[in-house]
């Protein structure tokens, strides 16, 4: 990774033509990527690429195409990147048109390309004590990360 820190103001990614919110930066040869809800619509992840965090290459959309009674088929939120054995793995929350929400996953080997993120569907809906979920009305369950302890993958929500 980048040792030095930039001389460049403003820090960040501050595109002109479309808002971002809840995002996720990752490093992959050579550069900082960014994927982030593509505001107003949010229904594609705006996508950018960085060698110092100061100039931003915009790159073409992730995760643009839903279909009618997908878990996504509304909107997509706050994307959580990591890494692990050549495969990048992107959690994000997936919106149907009524507001129930569930975590689906997307995989990369070559996150240059924004068309390689594949989506794996649904992943994850609450079904524990104390929760608040139920499928076809507004049912929280969103901005995962997660986290490895040992052999264990913990999923935050």
């Amino acid at each position: 990774m980048a040792s030095e820190e930039p001389d460049c103001s403003p820090l960040g990614w501050f595109p002109d033509e479309f808002g971002v919110k809840d995002h996720t930066v990752f490093w992959f040869d050579g550069y900082f990527y960014i994927a982030s809800i593509y505001v107003p619509q949010q229904n594609r992840f705006a996508y950018a690429r960085s060698k110092d965090l100061c100039a931003w290459e915009v790159l073409d959309p992730v995760l643009s195409e839903h279909n009618p009674g997908d878990w996504d088929e509304w909107a997509i939120w706050a994307p959580y990147v990591w890494h692990e054995g050549g495969v990048y793995y992107m959690v994000y929350t997936g919106v149907t048109r009524n507001f129930t929400q569930s975590i689906l996953l997307a995989t990369s080997t070559n996150p240059a390309n924004p068309a390689s993120w594949k989506s794996k569907g649904m992943v994850f809906q609450p079904d524990h004590a104390g929760m608040d979920w139920i499928a076809g009305s507004w049912a929280d369950c969103r901005d995962p990360s997660v986290i490895k302890v040992g052999g264990l993958y913990y999923l935050y929500y």
